[in-house]
């Protein structure tokens, strides 16, 4: 399996931990090879494996604590508003968020694009299915269309906790 790159790195993970170097940027030091099962392994497929190692997985620039871009901001305070952040930082929901900067390596950044057939970033996956970009998780989010989806996947959304018809 050849190396793609050393810069991927989800950046909420279990745990919920970052490390930082001392320049304080995110040390990313998980290599794509990780992924790979074979030779022949390429890095659309490796894109395929990130999408269904975690619950939600969120392809954008930046990170959730620093996103580099608007859409990519809007899309990680819609998640936290819903809890998605604070759960996975809890570290009581295994596997539940990933994000991957685009921004630190071109070889992801353009097989995310191939992979989801959709050429801008951020990119947000539901239990391995790919939703959209902003746009898309906006309109869910208002609509509350998002919210019925998180707890269609039992994944659980906090706006459900805040209103008071809710069954939940």
């Amino acid at each position: 399996c050849r190396t793609v790159s050393t810069s991927v790195l989800p950046l909420h993970t279990v745990s919920g931990l970052r490390t930082r170097s001392g320049n304080n940027r995110v040390r990313q030091d998980i290599v794509f090879r990780a992924y790979c099962s074979t030779e022949k392994s390429d890095p659309v497929q490796q894109v395929g494996h990130l999408v269904r190692s975690n619950r939600v997985v969120v392809f954008m620039k930046g990170d959730p604590d620093e996103p580099r871009c608007g859409f990519s901001n809007a899309v990680c305070r819609i998640l936290e508003m819903h809890g998605i952040l604070d759960k996975a930082k809890s570290g009581e929901y295994p596997n539940l968020f990933a994000s991957y900067d685009v921004l630190q390596n071109e070889e992801l950044r353009s097989a995310a694009k191939t992979y989801a057939d959709w050429p801008t970033f951020p990119q947000v996956y539901f239990d391995g299915e790919f939703v959209g970009g902003c746009d898309i998780l906006l309109e869910m989010h208002r609509s509350g269309k998002l919210a019925e989806e998180l707890e269609r996947l039992k994944i659980g959304s906090a706006m459900n906790s805040q209103n008071p018809n809710s069954s939940t």
